[in-house]
């Protein structure tokens, strides 16, 4: 396993990392930029959902860490009022143009820029599944300290329950890294958050489904998809075989 200092630094490279377009696997017939980001559109839109139905306060306070391409501040914009972003890659954080949040560059593992009970939401995007192999307590006690009393967190990550999983695995192994991925990303369990995040004092912990098509899905098949699998986000035990899972806890 890499040090904790050298997992940052390919964390860092990820965000100019590319896709090999050159293979097979990539051709228009199994990828394209289009047909992957309209697959996490529906996700994040249940996530957006989720959210406006648990926040009862006008203008909350936001942190969005990481913040990435900054893709997830549309989700939260209608909703919010004062909004901080945070990311480890500095070049991440200068390409985005919103005049409307607070950009910061940082480690989520040390957030010493933010006061004690500074937010009333925090998110947390498709991050956790980058450091499976580092454990998730350190992000979610400092997560936690920077969240006001009765503060709501939130995060979506994949499961590794989906059952297309163990195919792309297995593609992953006999083609290499043709995504541009980080090396050690990986899907996981939701319960390995879910009890992480009791362990570190959130409570009302919940899981919900956020969507069962794979982000490799052409985008008329995915459509049908969702149409016919939107009832079954919030089913005990199917939810957890979901492409990707909401997470919520509240201090």
């Amino acid at each position: 396993m890499k040090e904790y200092k050298d997992k940052l630094k390919s964390e860092q490279q990820w965000h100019t990392s590319t896709v090999n377009t050159k293979h097979f696997l990539n051709s228009k017939w199994f990828f394209s930029y289009k047909r992957n980001d309209f697959n996490y559109i529906f996700p994040k839109q249940q996530l957006s959902k989720c959210i406006i139905r648990t926040i009862k306060s006008n203008n909350p306070s936001v942190l969005i860490a990481p913040l990435g391409t900054g893709d997830d501040i549309k989700y939260i914009r209608p909703l919010a009022g004062d909004i901080h972003g945070i990311d480890i890659s500095r070049e991440a954080v200068e390409k985005i143009s919103h005049g409307t949040i607070n950009k910061h560059v940082g480690d989520i593992s040390n957030m010493n820029m933010f006061a004690d009970n500074q937010f009333d939401i925090v998110l947390v995007p498709l991050f956790f599944h980058h450091f499976v192999k580092y454990g998730f307590s350190n992000f979610l006690k400092e997560i936690y300290r920077v969240l006001k009393p009765g503060g709501h967190f939130f995060a979506i990550e994949p499961s590794s329950f989906y059952p297309l999983n163990s195919i792309i695995k297995c593609i992953k192994k006999a083609t290499g890294n043709i995504t541009g991925a980080v090396e050690d990303e990986t899907s996981f369990s939701p319960f390995l958050l879910s009890n992480a995040m009791k362990h570190s004092g959130f409570v009302n912990v919940k899981v919900i489904g956020a969507g069962f098509v794979h982000n490799r899905t052409p985008i008329f098949i995915a459509k049908l998809i969702n149409k016919i699998t939107y009832p079954l986000l919030k089913l005990p035990f199917i939810k957890y075989f979901a492409w990707m899972c909401i997470f919520y806890g509240k201090k």
